[in-house]
Formats: C-alpha cells, sequence, structure tokens
C-alpha cells in the first residue's frame, strides 16, 4: 500500500507541475491578446482620443488585461464569502437545533 501512495503522489505532483506551466502558458497568451488588442484599439481611437498611439496602447492594453482580472477577483471573493455565510448558517444550525 505504501508503493500505491508513493505512486499516486508522484502522479499527483507531476500533475501539479503541469498544471503549473498550463497556467503560466494561459497568462502568457493572454497578456500577448491584450497586447494585440490593445493595438489595434489604439491604432483605431488614436485620432478620436488625441493621443499618441504608445500611450493609447498602454492603457487599452492594461484595460484588456486587468479589468478581466478584476472581474474574475470580484466573482471569487463573492463566491468565498457566499461559502462562509452558509458554512456560518449550518454551523448555527448544528449548534442549537431547537431554534427556528
Amino acid at each position: 500500500m505504501t508503493g500505491l501512495d508513493g505512486a499516486a503522489r508522484e502522479v499527483t505532483a507531476r500533475a501539479v507541475r503541469r498544471l503549473g506551466w498550463l497556467e503560466l502558458v494561459l497568462l502568457l497568451l493572454a497578456a500577448l491578446v491584450a497586447l494585440v488588442a490593445g493595438a489595434l484599439t489604439a491604432w483605431l481611437l488614436e485620432d478620436a482620443l488625441g493621443w499618441t498611439f504608445r500611450p493609447a496602447w498602454l492603457a487599452s492594453s492594461t484595460l484588456y488585461l486587468v479589468g478581466p482580472a478584476l472581474v474574475v477577483r470580484v466573482r471569487d471573493r463573492r463566491a468565498a464569502a457566499a461559502h462562509r455565510a452558509q458554512r456560518e448558517d449550518e454551523r448555527k444550525e448544528k449548534s442549537d437545533p431547537h431554534d427556528g
């Protein structure tokens, strides 16, 4: 049984490493897409904004990368808060079964 546990740990460690690399690759691809989308946006809106290309590219690329990250962060925080509230409600029900 110890050999199986060791093999399972090795497989799990390898999977975690691979997922770490996959996460890094996806993050780099997202950054690349944000840079390309930012460049296209800056090129299209350069005259409308009255900015030169580089500041417009920086601003739009930042929005394309940071905006979705903030949305995910807020969603995760709300989900965690809902989970904590649910656990607290369950704990209250277990501690005082005669209440309500």
